[in-house]
């Protein structure tokens, strides 16, 4: 088994450079090589100072000093001249004319395509395939201000040995948020575990999900991409201030090839596998990593150059492709094409490294030409929609949706919606039947929500998009949520037993009420303070006999017991109580209009009406504090299902159930 070695520099000439670094005064910067010398030289010593007036990254060979060329070319190429010209003053200021002509170190895209070939962030290429999740990239060691920390993990196919593609799922964490898009699932997403619809945006407006194109495309305002074509294709776009802080499979993103195959505790890799192996995050059930494979024909690289509707359309200078080979190299698309070819058999394999450099070649703004045809590489669209070479489906969705953050201004192959209809997150539907956006969720026509904070109320139009206008809570209310969505209730909290009918906790969970038995319905957790309380109705049911009231209420508070008839009757600790009735300097007891209430002035009052119905009322200072069935009154109507233990019960009922009164005789029930 191969294994991860010190870090070396590699005996080697160096490798052709990659970026120009240049980083803001006076942040201390870390070298970072890129360099290129001439044809014929064998032997270099390298240096990396950082000089405090340029912020310039000098190179120097054993008789050439290197510079970022003048002549602006993408990638950026560099400068060699001999080293007896220059001389110190000449060389200082011509560091500085030519750090004012590179700019600043450019963003830096890593990739996944076909058979598992990677691309790094610093050009380095290899093979590593493998079932389980890795990380592919993220931020490492903490991030600059203003950036945001992020992972990125990739999931291997686990039926990929047999059919050849081998990206599974990518899961994005950023900002709270974990974005999961996989194979199985196009043209949808899963944001922190529930399905979510097309566009999503996050509420803060730090990242967005869309459809552009053939891919599903998350984005922050910063820059940074994550692209997955929901089959064998992922990208990772990183701006230039990430450089030097990122890791995984991606590599560093330092501007240097020859250390990306770096294992997770810093050191070098002797192979791709072991590489790989290093940057696991999770087991799943059979996952494994697979040693690369090599193809056994020497002679298919040369026939596939032939091959103008294989591997060979790369390639081809009077292809497709042609306007495209001086700005991105395709011969590493091509090997790893023939590789995929060799080792499948199968024509259609191919397509997905053909369709990431036709992807490569359209985000640098390269105009191709068509090089689907109905023979070769065919891309079936959905219902009302067709392929176009140039499409930009995120500029034109339902009014409503909204566009993503960072919507490229490039176009991408892809399929596109039919006259008269709109992209509406992953359909194409007719325009008159267009969804909305608002606060992360999708609306569908003439669906009306509420801001989270109750102050506007919008309405979405298929034509219009999202029409919205102010609204409030009316006085003495205000805004909570319940069952997941805002509405206005009274500032004070109420809770309803209305007996064998229904049952409203504080919050807001409705389900029915046990026509009988002794239960604890509102309490004071703490038990030790001076305004301690218990509520406890008992329902006798339909079948009780008439000399019996059907529903009483006990209610205790500190040392008084006050009981409660529907018969507009009060007892204080065992003794008839005519109305109103002082009990203590904080509880007094009340009649009027066929109820009677019991008014503790720390803001309780519990109230039995003459139809059996209880209503407990508590102010909003006690928010919080409370037990018993009708929950803590904490503005989440979600976790009134909490059982004593802890324990969520399916229903109301179960709830009130697990709240009997253990201190009431089995026989009065």
């Amino acid at each position: 088994m191969s294994e991860c070695l010190p870090p070396t520099r590699p005996d080697r000439a160096p490798v052709p450079p990659q970026r120009w670094l240049q980083d803001p005064l006076p942040v201390p910067v870390q070298p970072r090589p890129s360099w290129e010398v001439p044809q014929g030289t064998s032997s270099y010593s390298w240096e990396a100072e950082v000089a405090t007036v340029t912020q310039d990254l000098r190179l120097r060979a054993s008789s050439w000093l290197c510079f970022c060329s003048p002549i602006r070319a993408d990638p950026p190429r560099q400068l060699c001249l001999p080293r007896t010209i220059m001389v110190p003053g000449l060389r200082l200021l011509l560091l500085a004319c030519l750090t004012a002509l590179c700019g600043a170190q450019r963003d830096g895209t890593c990739s996944v395509t076909g058979n598992s070939h990677y691309l790094t962030f610093d050009g380095h290429r290899f093979t590593f395939q493998g079932s389980c999740w890795y990380q592919l990239a993220g931020a490492c060691g903490g991030v600059r201000p203003g950036l945001a920390d992020f992972r990125v993990l990739i999931r291997g196919d686990p039926n990929a040995y047999y059919d050849g593609s081998f990206i599974w799922a990518v899961e994005v964490q950023l900002g709270g948020l974990d974005v999961l898009m996989t194979k199985e699932s196009p043209r949808e997403v899963m944001v922190n575990g529930a399905l979510s619809t097309l566009p999503f945006i996050s509420k803060d407006g730090s990242m967005s999900v869309s459809r552009q194109g053939l891919n599903g495309i998350i984005q922050t305002p910063s820059g940074l991409t994550i692209t997955f074509d929901w089959s064998s294709w992922v990208a990772v776009t990183a701006p230039a201030a990430y450089a030097g802080t990122l890791c995984g499979l991606c590599g560093n993103f330092n501007g240097d090839p020859g250390d990306d195959l770096s294992c997770r505790d810093g050191t070098a890799a002797s192979d791709p596998l072991t590489f790989g192996e290093s940057w696991k995050e999770k087991e799943v059930e059979e996952c494994s990593e697979f040693e690369n494979e090599e193809c056994s024909d020497h002679n298919l690289e040369r026939k596939q150059k032939g091959d103008k509707e294989g591997c060979g359309i790369l390639v081809d200078e009077g292809g497709p492709f042609q306007a495209c080979h001086s700005h991105i190299d395709p011969k590493g698309y091509f090997q790893d094409c023939v590789l995929d070819y060799c080792l499948y058999r199968d024509q259609e394999q191919t397509c997905s490294i053909v369709a990431s450099y036709a992807m490569a070649c359209q985000v640098a703004g390269v105009t191709l030409q068509s090089w689907r045809t109905s023979n070769h590489c065919l891309l079936p669209c959905p219902l009302h929609s067709h392929y176009e070479l140039c499409a930009r489906t995120c500029e034109a969705p339902c009014p409503g949706l909204g566009t993503p953050v960072g919507c490229s201004t490039t176009c991408q192959e892809g399929c596109y919606c039919d006259s008269g209809y709109a992209a509406n997150g992953a359909d194409c539907v007719p325009r008159e039947a267009c969804s909305c956006f608002y606060g992360g969720r999708r609306l569908e026509a003439g669906e009306t929500v509420v801001a989270a904070d109750c102050s506007e109320t919008c309405t979405c139009s298929s034509t219009r998009g999202l029409a919205c206008e102010a609204w409030g809570c009316p006085p003495g209310q205000i805004c909570v949520h319940q069952a997941g969505a805002p509405t206005c209730i009274s500032e004070d909290g109420q809770c309803r037993l209305a007996p064998g009918t229904q049952f409203t906790s504080f919050d807001g969970a409705v389900g029915p009420a046990p026509s009988r038995g002794a239960y604890v319905m509102a309490s004071l957790c703490n038990t030790s303070t001076p305004s301690w309380f218990r509520v406890v109705v008992h329902a006798r049911g339909p079948e009780a006999p008439t000399w019996a009231p059907g529903v009483v209420v006990h209610g205790f508070f500190g040392d008084s017991v006050i009981t409660l008839r529907r018969d507009n009757k009060a007892w204080v600790n065992g003794r008839l109580a005519p109305l109103p009735a002082q009990v203590s300097d904080a509880v007094s007891v009340s009649e009027s209009k066929g109820k009677v209430t019991i008014t503790q002035n720390s803001g309780v009052r519990v109230q039995l009406s003459s139809n059996g119905d209880v209503t407990v009322t508590v102010a909003r200072g006690l928010a919080s504090q409370l037990c018993a069935a009708c929950g803590d009154f904490d503005g989440d109507a979600s976790d009134d299902l909490q059982l004593p233990g802890g324990r969520i019960a399916g229903t109301i009922t179960e709830v009130i159930q697990a709240w009997r009164a253990p201190d009431f005789s089995a026989c009065m029930a």
